[in-house]
């Protein structure tokens, strides 16, 4: 059945993701057009922080610095994001993607004319090199922040390395192509420069990709130890996977029993992930509070690279700040809630009677923060 097939995959996908996750080691090298400067320190000390909705990893960020971590699912697919700024908001550091997708080799059967039901962070492709990849995926970014400009892609042999002894510990015959893309833009007319330091993993018809990277005023090359050594740390609880193969092997035998009731199974699916991620969105409110209080009351010149990582605006509405996802073009916040509603650019305050089934006069536009 090709929709089982389809459903196999992905949890080849999510399987891949978990076992990856621990991934590179210290990449070094030097980047010959960056200006050596005082850095923000990374101590030696970390901390421990916990997917706060599923405990589904942990990951360990530099003491002192302002850190998140968070699981970002969409349906039976997930991305570890973990990212940290510095005491001065001149850095961040990062590890993954909330919309990093992964990638079925397409075949005569199974392609994107196949007309299966298609996960957002699933995608078709034959395999891409990481310098491809992550050149085009830098661009795609990173290619609006004012004053963008790619500077080029280097080899990352340690990350390779690294990526290749995991993989045979592990024993998965996978395909590993490893890289660093650098590149400048400006912040409020700083000068800053960031690297990527990503890894496309395949194995057998499919393909990931494992990103992290570091933006700041002063040297990229100075942080690469600290993105790997938070890149390594992510570890995902051996129990959160054995339920996730659990809840696929359920779904599978009620494909088999009935595909009937399976589109209905995917509708719920989709329901469910609908109140999964109004979760996820309560506890990183919740959490994350006292963060975003203290970078307002800092000097932060990385509000926007961090929205960039984490496909956010920032929204402002009754002098409060929220964080919003970036796929809308209007948001709309409950005055007695803090909830929002995004819509496209033609939705006004009115029309929320009619596509959303509220009251209006709950709600006010929330501008977004250039």
């Amino acid at each position: 059945m090709i929709l089982s097939n389809r459903l196999s995959i992905a949890l080849a996908i999510v399987l891949l993701v978990a076992a990856t996750a621990q991934s590179p080691a210290q990449a070094q090298g030097k980047k010959p057009t960056a200006k050596s400067a005082k850095r923000a320190p990374v101590t030696g000390g970390v901390v421990t922080l916990t997917d706060p909705v599923e405990k589904a990893f942990t990951a360990k960020t530099p003491a002192g610095w302002r850190s998140q971590a968070y699981l970002a699912r969409v349906y039976e697919l997930y991305r570890p994001v973990v990212t940290s700024l510095s005491p001065d908001s001149k850095t961040v550091l990062f590890y993954g993607d909330p919309r990093q997708q992964g990638f079925t080799v397409p075949t005569q059967y199974m392609n994107e004319n196949s007309g299966l039901p298609q996960n957002p962070l699933m995608g078709w492709s034959e395999y891409i090199p990481a310098d491809d990849y992550f050149t085009e995926y830098v661009r795609k970014k990173f290619g609006k922040m004012p004053g963008f400009r790619l500077i080029g892609a280097k080899p990352n042999p340690a990350l390779q390395r690294y990526s290749e002894e995991s993989a045979q510990k592990s024993g998965r015959n996978q395909t590993t192509t490893t890289t660093l893309v650098y590149f400048d833009y400006t912040d409020k007319g700083k000068p800053m420069h960031g690297v990527v330091s990503g890894a496309t993993l395949g194995i057998q018809t499919v393909w990931i990709t494992d990103v992290a990277g570091v933006a700041t005023s002063g040297n990229p090359n100075d942080y690469l130890p600290a993105i790997e050594k938070m890149r390594k740390s992510v570890t995902f609880s051996k129990s959160w996977v054995a339920q996730q193969q659990q809840r696929h092997e359920a779904r599978m035998a009620q494909l088999r029993q009935d595909h009937a009731n399976q589109l209905a199974s995917w509708n719920a699916s989709n329901r469910q992930h609908d109140l999964r991620m109004q979760a996820i969105s309560d506890a990183g409110d919740a959490s994350m509070k006292k963060w975003y209080a203290q970078q307002a009351q800092s000097d932060n010149t990385q509000r926007r690279f961090l929205n960039y990582i984490t496909e956010e605006n920032t929204v402002v509405t009754g002098g409060k700040t929220y964080q919003v996802d970036n796929s809308h073009q209007r948001y709309f916040v409950n005055k007695n809630t803090g909830k929002y509603i995004g819509t496209s650019s033609t939705t006004d305050l009115n029309d929320l009677r009619r596509v959303a089934n509220v009251n209006p006069d709950d709600y006010e536009e929330a501008k977004i923060k250039p």
